[in-house]
């Protein structure tokens, strides 16, 4: 029975991580190739996931009512705020590990170059909301959809329009889903091409920086986040970790956590 048993998911991303790191050490630079694989997957991931956000978001704060939304945005802003807490903190806490490097200084044209700073306003601010989407600046479409589901809070026969917006958020949910299902193509690919480019002489030096990192996200991920949501629910710790597993595991090998929310919600 266990041999019929289908893989789950979980089993086969995980497979193709390993799969893929073997294939790139073993090939070395011609694994350079499959990039091309690795990052078309995660161009499809991300093509359902603004969509995605901008429905869930003016339908979730457009049902709301006024009394329960102020509860709630207590509630939103008390749990950003831990969150920022506690990524600062991770951010000040895990460069103390780090060791000092002498490293020879050398002159370079990019040196005396003035660099272009971001601008803050168009990041944050959803002056022109198509271009916010166009760019995929996540916080300016945030604060978009934010500022719409509260105008629907107010309005009457919203239902109208919030009811096909669940169902097209649904259908997004439906693209993720399937996309999903080449996670293991779309690992596996990204994993040979970067353990077939990196070199033995670069992982001796940072190795220090990936175990340090390592642990601080193994802190967080393992114990910490699921903590926090453990605290505020009925869910159990073990129950959370299995169901952010596959998420998780792809955010991890794609460098992503965008490409993912889709699947942390679902």
């Amino acid at each position: 029975a266990l041999l019929n048993k289908k893989p789950s998911l979980f089993v086969l991303v995980l497979a193709g991580l390993l799969l893929g790191i073997l294939t790139g050490l073993f090939f070395g630079e011609g694994a350079a190739s499959l990039k091309v694989i690795g990052d078309a997957y995660i161009g499809l991931l991300q093509m359902s996931v603004v969509p995605y956000v901008v429905v869930s978001l003016i339908t979730g704060i457009g049902r709301l009512n006024p009394t329960s939304s102020v509860r709630i945005l207590t509630r939103t802003v008390i749990g950003a705020v831990v969150l920022w807490l506690l990524t600062i903190l991770t951010a000040v806490v895990v460069p103390l590990g780090y060791p000092e490097w002498d490293s020879a200084s050398f002159f370079s044209a990019s040196l005396i170059e003035e660099r272009q700073g971001l601008d803050f306003l168009e990041i944050y601010i959803p002056a022109n909301p198509f271009n916010a989407l166009s760019n995929n600046f996540v916080p300016a479409i945030v604060i978009f959809s934010i500022a719409v589901g509260l105008a629907l809070m107010g309005i009457q026969g919203k239902s109208t329009l919030l009811d096909p917006m669940d169902r097209f958020g649904e259908a997004m949910l439906g693209v993720s889903g399937f996309i999903v299902k080449l996670s293991p193509v779309g690992v596996f690919a990204i994993a040979t091409s970067t353990a077939g480019t990196l070199r033995i002489d670069e992982f001796d030096r940072l190795q220090i920086y990936f175990l340090t990192s390592v642990l601080a996200w193994a802190l967080l991920t393992f114990w910490t986040l699921p903590m926090l949501i453990a605290s505020r629910s009925h869910l159990t710790l073990r129950r959370i970790l299995r169901c952010s597993r596959t998420p998780l595991l792809t955010a991890f090998a794609t460098g992503s956590l965008l490409v993912v929310l889709p699947l942390l919600a679902d």
